[in-house]
């Protein structure tokens, strides 16, 4: 049983809602709306209880939904939140509508809706939907008069429509300041297009804000904030020209409680000077609690420490990438951001989410910390930094941050490989379910990113989460087979064909013959010739065999591919070089007895040289799964066996005979040899003229019946296997093939 603690009642019901929201909901109200769009109408859905739920869980409904729903957007569920009676935000947030769906007509008139009808306090509108704040009519929106926060994010390297957002940075127009002149908080990170000009404008025009972020744009004077240099409570002017000069300018800035001054990273290394002089100046920033000067470079320790004794409030210093020499005792009472310890790792991954490289940086180093720290026992920990580390992922899934999913992903290995069946410091099933998505995710988004495809297979290679968490099991299949093809080499193929085979009881039929492609069966027939070759018996040749076996169960069509992919010699020859070796023996008769049911294969399959040897493994010499396909194989080719033909070997009713003695022969087995989706495929034998074929498929239904009689004995019910089995149980014709059927028949009645 787990130690973490499982997430809370309201969040996993809340997670239910999001899955589930089709059954829960219907469409409500038919909208007719007139626009340039060609979109008549829209159909607006609701819960089919007209449930009114409080702010805070319908932000937390948003947020679950964009986790699960991040690669089929159904819009639907948005027109929910166009009631803001029912479903009312305070905080809505467009940086989470993934970039796929930037032309879809019908999202962008849905997001308007939501915006003019809600009572917001907070807006993001993400890095693609800048022009919404030109396109709205904020005149007759709900949040025209609450909206105090308002974020964006300007420039997007790898979308191919940045255009619109360099179009689109009205935030110094007149009708942007005249909709937002309320706004207390206001971010334009990355919007490169602002001047110091446009920051005198929006100073002039925005008496009441407190926080302003132009991290990224072009401001490089102090002068332009003119009557906001005594108001504003937070500044934040990471990587911009004003960091490099006149910083002591800042110190103007009387009222603020955050500062930050960071850059981006470079190689140089040499003391900061002008960060010096802002350190040891005489004068100071009273009421600052937060200071951010990461990317600096080295400081002088003793302006440093200057800056610190002057300010007292200070519990906050960003330094990752800085070169400092402070001793632990004078950071003692201060929230570090740095590379020192795990402590400080996990501060930059919390404190710089908008800043891919720094947290690039930080997965690096909290790496590095991973392989040294043993974190078996605090699982709470490993929690709170798996969270942590899937959310920064799930953020940053566009093709240019490859830097940091490769790092990201290499740590989270570290941090669930102690997580086993019954382990007593196992991860909740809901935070393993929640990391199985976002790999996913990974490993569809970076498809073609060999060391992240590697990371990801490792990080996934584990039985208890493959069996604990929920997901799509098809999906993870087939994106193991598509890193078999990109990775040739080395453990992956051997690790993601393992899994392939682990999930194997996940998959319908009808998803198996999906994964059934002629290019996987190419794939599986290369991996297991090169074997053969090579005569090596390792994990990557039983790996392959069981999933072609999979592949090839109750697929004629997979069974086909084989052969025309000559497979047929393949398996013979494997068959031969691999005479001594049961487990793998197994596997290839497990095929074999795959491509024998299917009717169009069998009279490809009676040969002297096949049907030989499989007489051979009916022999007691040979362990008793071994026998047991190759009877059941013999068996299937007997019902197409050709009138008067005799082999080499023997004739029909010799193999009949071999058969007949080996079934006899085996007792009862403790262990499950094999396991059935369905007994279709036994329904010919069951019904055959032959009393030794009918012996052995008796036997294999009371085997594993015998096992799990809970699993299989409603399949016989429902298939009609135990109608055929009471014909055999009162039939004469051959004493043990009625008792067997009578036992049988025990077993799956058994009340």
């Amino acid at each position: 049983m787990s130690t973490a603690s499982p997430r809370s009642l309201l969040f996993l019901t809340v997670d239910y809602i999001t899955r589930n929201y089709k059954q829960l909901c219907e469409v409500q109200k038919d909208l007719e709306i007139s626009n340039v769009l060609n979109i008549n109408h829209i159909s607006l859905f609701g819960f089919k209880n007209y449930y009114c739920l409080p702010s805070n869980i319908c932000e937390l409904l948003l947020q679950r939904f964009f986790f699960h729903h991040d690669n089929s957007l159904p819009l639907d569920f948005l027109t929910l939140f166009t009631d803001a009676d029912r479903c009312p935000l305070k905080r809505f947030s467009m940086g989470n509508v993934y970039h796929k769906f930037f032309y879809d007509s019908y999202l962008l008139i849905i997001l308007e809706m939501i915006i003019k009808c809600q009572n917001l306090l907070e807006l993001d509108v993400g890095p693609l939907y800048n022009h919404i704040l030109l396109d709205t009519d904020f005149s007759t929106s709900n949040c025209a008069t609450t909206l105090k926060k308002l974020t964006t994010f300007g420039v997007v390297p790898g979308y191919t429509l940045t255009f619109w957002v360099a179009r689109y940075e009205p935030f110094t127009d007149s009708n942007f300041i005249r909709n937002f002149g309320n706004l207390k908080h206001l971010s334009l990170d990355n919007c490169r297009n602002i001047t110091d000009n446009d920051v005198a404008l929006l100073a002039s025009g925005m008496k009441h804000l407190e926080s302003l972020d132009l991290s990224s744009t072009c401001v490089s004077e102090t002068h332009v904030f003119d009557q906001l240099t005594t108001k504003l409570k937070v500044l934040i002017i990471h990587n911009t020209p004003l960091v490099d000069h006149n910083l002591t300018d800042l110190l103007e800035f009387s009222n603020l409680r955050h500062l930050d001054i960071s850059r981006t990273f470079d190689d140089m290394h040499d003391t900061n000077v002008e960060l010096s002089k802002f350190f040891t100046s005489e004068k100071s920033l009273p009421l600052l609690t937060s200071l951010d000067v990461s990317g600096a470079g080295t400081l002088e320790n003793e302006a440093l420490q200057s800056f610190l004794h002057k300010h007292r409030k200070l519990c906050f210093l960003g330094l990752l990438d800085v070169n400092h020499m402070l001793k632990k005792t004078v950071l003692a009472n201060v929230e570090v951001t740095g590379e020192d310890s795990l402590t400080q790792v996990l501060a930059c991954l919390s404190h710089y989410r908008n800043r891919p490289l720094y947290l690039t940086k930080a997965f690096k180093e909290l790496y590095n910390l991973s392989c040294t720290d043993n974190l078996k026992d605090d699982v709470e920990l490993r929690k709170r930094i798996i969270e942590l580390v899937l959310d920064i992922m799930r953020k940053y899934m566009d093709k240019d941050k490859e830097d940091l999913q490769t790092a990201a992903s290499a740590c989270l290995y570290n941090y669930v490989r102690y997580d086993t069946a019954n382990g007593s410091n196992s991860l909740h099933v809901s935070i393993l379910s929640d990391l199985v998505a976002v790999v996913t995710q990974v490993l569809q988004k970076f498809s073609n990113e060999m060391q992240i495809q590697r990371n990801c297979l490792i990080v996934l290679y584990n039985k208890y989460i493959l069996s604990a968490a929920n997901f799509n099991a098809y999906l993870l299949s087939d994106l193991f087979f598509k890193a078999t093809m990109l990775i040739p080499e080395g453990n992956v193929p051997a690790i993601a064909l393992d899994m392939c085979a682990y999930l194997s009881s996940r998959i319908s039929v009808e998803e198996t013959l999906k994964l059934g492609t002629s290019r996987n069966i190419e794939k599986l027939l290369s991996i297991i010739r090169t074997q053969v070759d090579t005569a090596a018996v390792n994990q990557l040749l039983l790996c392959s065999l069981r999933v072609l076996w999979n592949l090839t169960d109750e697929a004629p069509g997979t069974c086909r591919m084989v052969i025309d992919n000559g497979g047929l010699p393949l398996v013979f020859r494997a068959l031969q070089k691999f005479d001594d070796k049961n487990e793998v023996l197994t596997k290839l008769l497990g095929v074999m007895n795959n491509l024998a049911e299917v009717v169009g294969i069998r009279l490809t399959l009676i040969c002297n040289e096949l049907v030989s040897t499989l007489r051979k493994y009916l022999d007691m010499n040979y362990a008793m799964d071994v026998s047991y396909f190759a009877a059941g194989t013999l068996c299937n080719l007997i019902l197409d066996w050709p009138d008067e033909l005799t082999l080499d070997c023997g004739s029909q009713s010799d193999l009949l005979l071999s058969v007949g003695s080996a079934v006899n022969r085996w007792k009862k087995v403790e262990t499950v040899m094999v396991g059935y989706r369905t007994f279709k495929s036994f329904l010919p034998l069951l019904r055959s003229p032959y009393p030794d074929v009918q012996l052995w498929a008796i036997w294999a239904i009371h085997h594993v019946c015998s096992q799990k009689v809970e699993r299989y004995g409603q399949l016989c019910s429902d298939e009609g296997v135990v109608d055929i089995l009471k014909v055999r149980a009162t039939s004469d014709i051959r004493s043990d093939v009625k008792d067997l059927a009578v036992q049988a028949l025990d077993v799956i009645l058994k009340p």
